[in-house]
Formats: structure tokens, C-alpha cells, sequence
């Protein structure tokens, strides 16, 4: 693959490091006009070749036949199934089963009963079992997938729905905004303070049993809140309107270590709150509502190589960051995209000594070889670059054949659990 080269780069000298400038900008491509209030996107994912764009919106660059659910191809927007949800909007969305599950505030689709939670498998839209009726709360705000079950947080809590029942798992975790799969367990995090979160507020983690702290949290003050999170080179990151951690200052963006959290650059602040952060394995990429890194001026966007951040030309609203296609997209009431092109330039791994794999073929078109070095049973896991995790297998022999033909072409990781030990592999699939 090509690397990108910056056709302008202006280095400021700091006392403390270097921020950089990218020339490149973010093009508009659709206008996302609003359902009934706020901006008009609210989840991006990728599936079946495609991306999804999920959110409060009757139009989509002035097509009125897409609502809520819009796809996209990289050249063209159509709608999906010609939805039509009736309530307030869809907020979240997710693959599960390999069909798309969407959730919100809304009480049918296309006329059918379908309460906060609805399902496309490709050709029709249909309820899931009438929908979250006897849940007592009128939204869903994140969806995830986890252990093979869907995790569906509710404003007071979470349910689980294993592709015939739903469960309820907690009523005390209340105003989850996000969550993923990182290292076998389920990290949950928002503006949630008391029940589970007071052991550590706006961020825990389950692990299909039990809910857990994940260091100190963060503080409690009113406002604090974690709007997102992502897996990037095997770290957990946050970002949200955060300010402190126990006594160390964070500024709205924070890597957890497996002890505590911590900011990327302590002097080199990010000035207001963070809402997407994507991954391409090498850089980290940041966008939100601040105006400036630092002393630097940044418009909503910027990048982190792991020393020195990037500021990412002017986005205008800068809600979420998601990749397809190897190119940066982020929303807001419009869908923009970055001129330039995201392009990992190497796979990196991290292994632990108690387990040695080899995988290949590295590039694969979806069917890989594993080899291990022992035959103890192993926990497999595929995260793709949002942190989601998209595959999971137990292992029970040191060699073994997967089929992940259905994944999207992209960059993922591949996570080997055994006991108290994991190695990381990096695999590209190419279609």
C-alpha cells in the first residue's frame, strides 16, 4: 500500500512537542436533515460491503425516500427497505446474526410492531420478537455484541437478547452511551455514577457474570461523560467531556494502561469535549467538539501516532469517526468525509510468551490458518477497527481453519486468550 504523505506539513516547535498540520480537508457528501430535534447521525457501521448510517433524519441529500437507515457505497446513498420508523428516532445500530438490528424511540417500522428495536435481514424490516415492551424505558442508546448474545443498554439498564429471548441483566446501569468487546470483557461506559458504575464512574466492565471497576472512573461533577470508546493497538481508549481521574487531570481524551488512566499528552490539552474516535492500527483518530490542542487551533479533528497529534484540517460537526473503505468519515447533521486516504503502513503485533501462533495467509481472503504452540482449549476474538468484536471461537487443537469470508475487506485484530495470557495478531482481509 501507498503511504500518505502530507503535501504541507507546518511544525510548530513547543516546549513540550510537536503539533502537526494536515493539508488535506473534509469534503461535505450528504446533508442529513433532522427528524424531529438534534443532529441527524448517530451510529456508523460497516457491513456487507456497505456503510450504514444511522440517526434522526427524513432526508438524506434531499432523497426523501431515506429515513433513519441510509446506505452507503462510497459513490451513491440508497435507503434500506424503504424504512419508515414511527416515534421519535433510531439511535443505535448493530450486527448481529448477520442481520442489522437497529434501536431508538420508536414504536413500529413500515407498520409493523416493532417497540425501540427493529431488524433488516437484507430484504425485509421486522420486529424482534414485538420489541422491548416490558422494559421499562423509552430508549435505547448503544447495542453491542458480546459472548454471541446482543447487549442492549436502555436508559436504565441493560438487556441481552440471544436470538430467541431477551434477558435482563442489570437495572443499575444506567446512561450507557457506548460499549465494546476488549480482552474478554464488556466495557460499558457513559454518564452513569451510582449502581454499578460507583465503583468506577461512567466506565465499567462485565464480564458475563459480574460488573467490575476499571481503575478510579472518572469524576463525577456534573456534565462528565464518556461519549466514546475504541480498541487501538491493543489499549483501551476514551473520549468524552472528562476531566479527572482520581487526582490526574485528563482533558477529555484517555488511555487506560491495565492500571489507571491517563492522557495522551498532559501538555498538549484538548480544549472540549471528545464524540468519535476511530482506529486504523497506526494512528488514532479524535473528533469532537474542541477548537484547539494545546495552544494549536483544530477544528473538531485531529490524529494521534502514539507521540505527536495532527490537526486534521476543519471538520464542521465532527459527532463520530468511523473508516470505511480505508478513508475517514465523521457526522453530524451532514456526513463528511476526509480527503485523504487512511492507509496503514504495516501490521504490528504484541504476543505474550505463554502463547506463540502463527496465522496465515496475512493478507487472507477470509479463510485463516492458525498453528499454536500447545493444544489447551484458547479463546479466539476478531475486533474490527471500531472495537467491535465481529468473530468469536473456542480453539481446542493447535491447528485450526476459520472462515470469516462474510467480514468486510479491512484491517482487524485477532485476540488469543489463554487463562491469564493473550497474544495479538494483526490480519488484513482482502476482497
Amino acid at each position: 500500500m501507498k503511504k500518505l504523505y502530507n503535501k504541507i506539513v507546518l511544525i510548530f516547535a513547543l516546549s513540550a512537542g510537536t503539533i502537526n498540520c494536515n493539508a488535506q480537508n473534509w469534503n461535505n457528501i450528504a446533508s442529513m436533515q433532522n427528524f424531529n430535534f438534534g443532529c441527524g447521525t448517530e451510529t456508523f457501521l460497516n457491513w456487507n460491503n456497505s456503510m450504514f448510517v444511522i440517526g434522526n433524519f427524513t432526508k438524506v441529500a434531499g432523497d426523501t425516500s431515506i429515513r433513519c437507515v441510509a446506505r452507503w457505497d462510497s459513490t451513491n446513498w440508497y435507503n434500506v427497505g424503504s424504512a419508515i420508523f414511527s416515534g421519535i428516532g433510531v439511535y443505535a445500530g448493530c450486527v448481529y446474526n448477520n442481520q442489522l438490528y437497529v434501536a431508538g424511540e420508536f414504536f413500529n417500522v413500515n407498520g409493523k410492531s416493532a417497540l425501540r428495536i427493529a431488524r433488516w435481514n437484507g430484504s425485509i424490516w421486522d420486529s424482534v420478537k414485538g420489541g422491548l415492551s416490558y422494559f421499562p424505558n423509552p430508549s435505547v442508546s448503544a447495542m453491542c455484541v458480546y459472548n454471541n448474545e446482543l447487549y442492549i443498554a436502555l436508559g436504565y439498564g441493560l438487556v441481552k437478547w440471544n436470538g430467541t429471548n431477551y434477558t435482563l441483566v442489570s437495572s443499575n446501569t444506567k446512561s450507557i452511551n457506548t460499549m465494546l468487546v476488549h480482552n474478554g470483557y464488556l466495557y460499558l461506559a457513559g454518564g452513569g455514577t451510582a449502581g454499578e458504575f460507583t465503583v468506577s464512574p461512567h466506565i465499567i466492565k462485565f464480564d458475563g457474570t459480574n460488573f467490575t471497576g476499571v481503575g478510579l472512573g472518572f469524576d463525577t461533577n456534573p456534565g462528565t461523560v464518556i461519549n466514546t470508546m475504541v480498541v487501538h493497538n491493543n489499549e483501551l481508549y476514551v473520549g468524552g467531556d472528562i476531566n479527572m481521574s482520581g487526582t490526574d487531570t485528563i482533558d477529555n481524551l484517555a488511555r487506560w494502561n491495565g492500571i489507571k488512566w491517563n492522557a495522551l499528552k498532559p501538555s498538549q490539552k484538548i480544549n472540549s469535549g471528545v464524540k468519535g474516535l476511530a482506529s486504523d492500527g497506526v494512528k488514532l483518530y479524535i473528533t469532537g467538539n474542541f477548537w484547539k490542542v494545546g495552544t494549536t487551533t483544530c477544528n473538531r479533528a485531529l490524529s494521534w501516532d502514539g507521540t505527536n497529534y495532527t490537526v486534521m484540517g476543519s471538520a464542521t460537526y465532527g459527532k463520530i469517526a468511523h473508516i470505511y473503505k480505508n478513508q475517514l468519515y465523521t457526522g453530524g447533521c451532514a456526513v463528511e468525509r476526509w480527503s485523504g486516504t487512511i492507509s496503514p503502513s504495516g501490521i504490528n503485533e504484541i504476543s505474550n510468551a505463554d502463547i506463540s501462533i502463527n496465522i496465515y495467509p496475512n493478507p487472507s481472503n477470509g479463510i485463516i490458518h492458525l498453528e499454536k504452540n500447545n493444544n489447551a482449549p484458547t479463546s479466539l476474538e476478531i475486533i474490527n477497527l471500531l472495537g467491535q468484536t465481529v468473530f468469536q471461537q473456542a480453539l481446542y487443537s493447535p491447528t485450526e481453519t476459520i472462515d470469516v469470508t462474510n467480514l468486510e475487506a479491512g484491517f482487524y485484530t485477532l485476540h488469543l486468550i489463554e487463562k491469564n495470557s493473550i497474544s495479538t495478531k494483526k490480519i488484513i482481509i482482502q476482497k
